[in-house]
């Protein structure tokens, strides 16, 4: 990860507060276990733009087939896959 931020629920949550203003009280604890869409109401263009934010932020591609694949619209997937890819 180019700018060492670390992938945790808080750093997730963290953006998807800049994503939509209904998500400014987004916690870790709240996150934890939930899918962007079916949980947490982000629609496509919010799962688009909080993608992008992410990719920004820990200075990486996310591929569009991993995304469905390694099913990264769960948080706690995309947590595990960020760290992973941070090792690297």
């Amino acid at each position: 990860m180019s700018n060492k931020l670390k992938a945790t629920h808080e750093t997730i949550a963290a953006i998807m507060r800049e994503v939509d203003d209904e998500l400014k009280s987004a916690a870790a604890a709240g996150i934890r276990g939930k899918h962007l869409a079916t949980d947490l109401g982000l629609d496509s263009l919010d799962i688009i733009k909080f993608i992008l934010l992410v990719e920004e932020k820990f200075g990486l591609k996310i591929p569009d087939h991993e995304i469905d694949a390694r099913g990264l619209l769960a948080v706690d997937n995309l947590v595990a896959y960020l760290a992973e890819r941070g090792r690297t």
